[in-house]
């Protein structure tokens, strides 16, 4: 029995970028609670902060691998990442965050917000306005 509750662990946590970000105070908490119950951590997490922002995006010192995936130049490019991660959205959502295929193995805070989330990686980012 003790062998099936070790089965019944999730081993992988599933989250965005926009959870760790997640100005939602209540989201937050519950997001760094789930992240700390997850790696066994005693106490919660403190808030995680903003993802680091690149300071060469522009400017003498560019870096030259840096794109506007916006540039006319890329849109095949960025249709194409359209198709893939619409592909992968819904993977995910039917595989992992169906409660019809709910899989023991991985967790994921809040599943309702990330359903929202992934629902905007099929939306292009050049013409999305975020409302």
């Amino acid at each position: 029995q003790q062998q099936q509750q070790q089965q019944q662990q999730p081993t992988i946590f599933l989250y965005t970028m926009e959870q760790i970000q997640d100005d939602d105070a209540d989201r937050s908490l519950q997001f760094r609670q789930d992240l700390s119950h997850f790696l066994g951590l005693s106490q919660i997490l403190a808030p995680l902060g903003k993802e680091n922002v690149n300071r060469f995006v522009s400017g003498p010192h560019r870096h030259a691998e840096i794109i506007d995936i916006c540039e006319p130049q890329f849109a095949n490019v960025r249709q194409q990442l359209l198709r893939d991660s619409a592909v992968t959205v819904d993977w995910i959502q039917q595989n992992v965050l169906s409660n019809n295929n709910k899989n023991p193995w991985i967790q994921a805070s809040s599943p309702s917000f990330l359903h929202d989330v992934l629902d905007n990686w099929k939306r292009d980012p050049c013409s999305f306005t975020g409302g």
